[in-house]
C-alpha cells in the first residue's frame, strides 16, 4: 500500500528520511511511510530541504508545490501537495501513484 492520504484540496505523503546517508535515493516503505534517504546532515533544516528538492525532482513536480506539514524536526514527515485546479485533482493523483509504484520497483 502507498504512504498517500487523499484530501479535499490535495494529497499528503507520508515519508520516512535517513539523513546522512552515502547517496540521495527512495528505499522502498519503512512502517507505511515512503522511506527516502538523504546525503545532508539533519541539522539547521538541511535534511528538510534536500528531502523537498529530491521528492521534488523524482516526482517532476516544482519544489514549491511540496509543503512539509509535520515532522520538521522528526525522521517521520508529512508532505503536503496542492491541486492548483479541479481538473488536476484526479490527473495528480493518478500520476503521483504511477511514479511511485515505478520508483519503488
Amino acid at each position: 500500500m502507498l504512504p498517500i492520504e487523499k484530501k479535499p484540496d490535495g494529497i499528503v505523503l507520508n515519508i520516512y528520511v535517513q539523513p546522512k546517508s552515502s547517496k540521495n535515493e527512495i528505499s522502498g516503505i519503512h512502517n507505511n511511510a515512503l522511506k527516502i534517504r538523504i546525503t545532508a546532515p539533519p541539522s539547521d533544516n538541511k535534511a528538510n530541504q534536500m528531502c523537498l528538492k529530491f521528492l521534488a525532482k523524482q516526482l517532476n513536480l516544482p519544489k514549491s508545490n511540496l509543503e512539509l506539514i509535520s515532522g520538521k524536526t522528526s525522521r517521520n514527515k508529512q508532505i503536503f501537495i496542492p491541486y492548483t485546479g479541479p481538473r488536476e485533482k484526479n490527473n495528480l493523483e493518478k500520476q503521483l501513484i504511477e511514479k511511485l509504484t515505478r520508483l519503488l520497483e
